[in-house]
């Protein structure tokens, strides 16, 4: 039975995300199912293709299916088209019909044929292999979000989990756990484990699908990096085909009834972008950039104003030091609903929001993935050197090179070398620094985590950084950013295709004489563009982090001395003014996130006492 108190937090989670689609809201109540089960169903719209009503959620088609949908499908006209040559009729301009069709047409295997990113939802009342499913679903990279919260009486499911937890009326309980894993390693769980108890998340490629009649669940993966095997090209192939792919999806993704901008940071990623824009012949587009008048080593302007000299953008600047400093990280912590570890997510914030405020932009393009796809940090310098034979000749000539081509000196790099090469010094390094700040109680559970190796296989290498962990936690940030302002964000460089063309890119295409991605850097300079593609620095959003820290420990240090919950976490005596910059950091942000979202202490161990 649809009971009153259930559909009142229903109503009050779909209106938590409004933030998320803030131009409609749609619902669908279904009863009549097995066991006297009633399905809700809920959306909010961001309109980006076919603005008009026709293109509402949840949609309904001519046989009782229903979708609700975040996401787009970019090639969405070239489906269209081959199901419309197998008979299929349309009505709209939106894609959620294109994918209503896709699954009749298709079933599971639908999503083989889409370029784009997704977490969706169809419910089938009369599926080819018997009683009515729900079928969930999320794209290949897990760019889009997708929770549930299942239990004996209820299950939900939606793109952010307070709204989830709140529409299913369970309270947020955080677990011990992975709580740790975060705060020591950095690392987000590995799907389905999340941050909080009775949530768990689709993982990328994956669907999940209940047949309603048994309330029975089904996985299944859709999609593996390793089914792409190693292709040799020579650098004329490569260049070729990488052109082709970037521009083409570059204009697959610029498809919008809307506006569309670019997040254009100055370095070789975003340029690329803005470089495959000019080659698509695209009307001219708004890029958006960071400027730091009182930190001018942070400063990327230059650069980026060197791209839109080129390629004819329209460069806006934004001051993103000139910011109500507590008011925005308190609003950035809620919305992410988890800890992050970098101002440079301040500094994204900072960019997005002044994109809303050009009210006509719902749409952006970013580099997101760029640096794992082609090997873009420099960390990856250690692998490549060692597969190199560090003691031989060409791994000291690779060494030089690198030094000579990077950031970095040759001292520093020695001490990537060191540091990057095996896990313990990075897991010492990790757990001491959380000994001095976490209750022992709280270190005893992520003792078994492992931080990641960097495999000298460079097509490894491409896979574990795509795939894994830390770029999942990116993906999480930046949709979270961009949901808080209704836009969207998407990432060129995760098309399905550039993936699997750099996992079968030999790795000389990637590190060349001390070169990063040198395939993008090829292509840029190809544009005219060679100051930006072989310029050495890499910064990317960065952020007066010292300064900011200092700024916030100043007004929140009593608020955090003072806390329920960090003194539940927080080791007796440990004074936050006596803290590295490293523990400051951690400090401040989990007392901004559990404070905003009033998070519980913890139970284990006694909490240390108050202050006097």
């Amino acid at each position: 039975m649809w009971q009153a108190r259930l559909a009142a937090t229903f109503g009050e989670g779909l209106g938590a995300i409004k933030h998320r689609g803030p131009d409609d809201t749609g619902t669908r109540v279904i009863g009549g199912l097995p066991g006297g089960r009633i399905l809700a169903l809920g959306h909010q719209r961001l309109s980006v293709l076919d603005l008009s009503s026709a293109g509402r959620q949840p949609m309904l088609d001519s046989r009782g299916r229903v979708a609700v949908y975040n996401g787009e499908i970019f090639n969405w006209l070239e489906i269209r088209q081959q199901l419309q040559g197998d008979g299929y009729s349309f009505s709209t301009r939106s894609d959620t019909e294109v994918l209503l069709a896709a699954w009749d047409r298709w079933g599971t295997d639908c999503v083989r044929h889409f370029n784009g990113f997704w977490a969706f939802a169809i419910f089938d009342p009369s599926p080819r292999d018997g009683g009515p499913v729900l079928a969930l679903c999320r794209d290949r990279f897990g760019i889009k979000p997708l929770y549930l919260c299942i239990d004996d009486q209820i299950t939900g499911f939606g793109s952010e989990i307070r709204p989830l937890l709140t529409a299913c009326d369970k309270p947020m309980r955080v677990d011990p756990d992975s709580l740790m894993q975060q705060m020591i390693y950095e690392m987000q769980p590995n799907s389905p484990q999340t941050l909080f108890e009775n949530v768990e998340e689709v993982a990328p490629a994956t669907w999940r699908i209940c047949h309603l009649s048994e309330r029975r669940w089904v996985t299944m993966e859709y999609w593996s990096p390793r089914a792409t095997p190693l292709r040799p090209r020579s650098d004329s192939q490569a260049l070729e085909e990488f052109s082709w792919l970037l521009e083409d999806a570059v204009s697959m993704r610029l498809r919008a009834d809307v506006e569309v901008a670019l997040t254009l940071s100055g370095g070789v990623d975003s340029s690329a972008i803005a470089a495959a824009i000019r080659s698509n012949r695209h009307e001219a587009v708004k890029a958006f950039t960071s400027r730091f008048r009182n930190s001018p080593q942070l400063d990327e302007t230059r650069w980026a104003a060197a791209v839109c000299r080129r390629t004819g953008m329209d460069h806006i600047l934004v001051d993103v030091e000139e910011i109500d400093l507590d008011r925005e990280e308190r609003l950035l912590s809620r919305h992410i609903e988890t800890i992050y570890t970098s101002f440079s997510q301040l500094v994204n914030w900072q960019v997005i929001k002044a994109i809303r405020e050009q009210s006509a932009i719902k749409v952006f393009l970013n580099g997101q993935g760029g640096d794992e796809v082609f090997l873009g940090y420099e960390r990856y310098y250690v692998p490549h050197i060692r597969s190199r034979g560090l003691w031989r000749p060409s791994g000291w000539h690779e060494l030089i090179q690198c030094a000579r081509h990077s950031g970095r000196g040759f001292a520093e790099l020695l001490g990537f070398l060191a540091y990057f090469s095996g896990k313990s010094l990075r897991q010492w390094r990790y757990r001491r620094s959380a000994s001095a700040l976490f209750q022992p109680w709280l270190l005893e559970a992520p003792s078994r985590i492992q931080v990641d190796s960097l495999p000298e296989d460079k097509r490894e290498l491409t896979i574990q950084e795509t795939c894994g962990p830390q770029l999942q936690r990116l993906l999480r940030f930046d949709d979270r950013i961009s949901a808080a302002f209704g836009i969207e964000g998407r990432p060129v460089f995760l098309d399905h295709r550039i993936v699997e063309f750099g996992i079968s890119l030999e790795g000389h295409h990637k590190i060349r004489n001390g070169w990063t991605k040198h395939i993008v850097r090829r292509y840029l300079d190809s544009k005219g563009l060679p100051e930006v593609a072989w310029r050495k620095a890499k910064l990317g959003f960065p952020a007066p982090s010292a300064v900011w820290a200092n700024d916030l420990l100043k007004k929140r240090v009593e608020a955090i001395r003072n806390s329920e919950f960090m003194r539940s976490v927080i080791r007796a005596g440990a004074d936050p003014l006596e803290l590295t910059h490293r523990q400051v950091m951690a400090l401040i942000l989990l007392h901004s996130v559990s404070s905003e979202l009033n998070w519980q202490p913890l139970a284990g161990q006694p909490q240390s006492p108050a202050p006097a």
